[in-house]
């Protein structure tokens, strides 16, 4: 799109109450959980007092052996998802169901995503998968399932159903290339944010990669090392908005069954009528107020993406191995040192 102060300035801001409102205490709790999977239990002060005493700082590494054996369990007997048809009907929309199913899993390598979120789940507390449509293989779409690292995703900080139907919103941070912003929005957009990359940006440290998961580990300086490497460094943080907002909304109503379904926002008025047409007086339409998701996609104060989404629900699915009204499992910090 280009730049839009406003509604990227209300989108900074309200990503910042979510991250504020209990993500950075679970980002602090998924950090201490990870360096105890990895092995990294002793803090530095007593690991450098070890150190001037001449005595070895010794790790027995409890935590990874009895996460290895669940994570091995997990793979071992795992759940395979079945459709059968109601009794008494026939089963061929069950069957076909089985086939798609088996299709989407084998494609996406679903057993592997599967156990990624579980070890995301049990490492941390929170997994994440993610499901849309993409469609650079085919034109008719493929669905794509991935997983995500759980502490890029903000879920509804008021919110306290496991259930995403029930939240108002589910933020996802992720940090792209100029290249990519270039192909997925638009190259204006992405040829500003290049060069954002290496002098200001309007909502601070915070719009730029400065801390991240990734191979080289460590902080980023904010800016490509050279030129060329300008297309290829993943420096522009992209914030992704999901939400739920009221607008009026048109559905179909069938006089004998009494069913509502939900008109898509991209049919025209001649495409409505030529169906009502065609089912000879059976349908109506039916105009009230309901809530839609609306996407909008932001990179400090531009805004690449503000539309309606194309789909139900949000694409991002939670997985909490244990969950008490909004609460996931936590452990403070200082509490771990119980399973080493």
């Amino acid at each position: 799109m280009a730049l839009n102060e406003k509604l990227a300035g209300q989108q900074w801001q309200r990503y910042c109450y979510v991250r504020d409102a209990g993500h950075l205490n679970f980002i602090e709790k998924a950090n201490r959980c990870e360096d105890f999977f990895s092995g990294a239990q002793w803090d530095e002060a007593d690991r450098a007092a070890c150190r001037e005493g001449r005595r070895p700082a010794l790790t027995i590494n409890k935590v990874l052996g009895t996460l290895s054996s669940i994570m091995g369990e997990q793979i071992d007997l795992k759940s395979e998802a079945t459709f059968r048809a109601s009794y008494g009907t026939p089963s061929g929309n069950a069957d076909t169901l089985a086939k798609v199913f088996k299709y989407i899993g084998s494609s996406n390598q679903l057993d592997t995503v599967r156990s990624e979120v579980f070890a995301d789940g049990a490492i941390t507390s929170r997994g994440y998968f993610d499901l849309r449509m993409n469609f650079d293989r085919s034109v008719t779409g493929d669905a794509v399932i991935t997983h995500l690292n759980p502490k890029n995703v903000l879920p509804d900080p008021d919110a306290s159903e496991y259930d995403p139907d029930e939240w108002k919103e589910v933020f996802y941070v992720k940090w792209m290339t100029s290249d990519d912003i270039a192909y997925l929005y638009n190259e204006k957009d992405a040829e500003e944010l290049r060069i954002k990359g290496a002098s200001s940006w309007a909502y601070g440290y915070d719009s730029v990669d400065v801390m991240r998961d990734r191979f080289a580990g460590g902080s980023v300086n904010g800016a490509a090392s050279s030129e060329a490497d300008a297309g290829v460094a993943r420096l522009i943080r992209v914030i992704e908005r999901q939400y739920k907002k009221l607008d009026k909304m048109k559905y179909f109503v069938h006089l004998k069954s009494g069913e509502r379904k939900e008109i898509p926002h991209t049919w025209k008025k001649d495409r409505i009528e030529a169906l009502l047409a065609s089912m000879q007086g059976e349908l109506v339409v039916d105009e009230t107020i309901g809530e839609r998701i609306r996407w909008t996609v932001t990179a400090d104060n531009y805004v690449l993406h503000d539309e309606w989404s194309p789909y139900k629900h949000f694409t991002i699915i939670p997985y909490f191995p244990y969950f008490r009204y909004g609460r996931t499992i936590r452990y403070s910090p200082g509490d771990l040192e119980q399973f080493i």
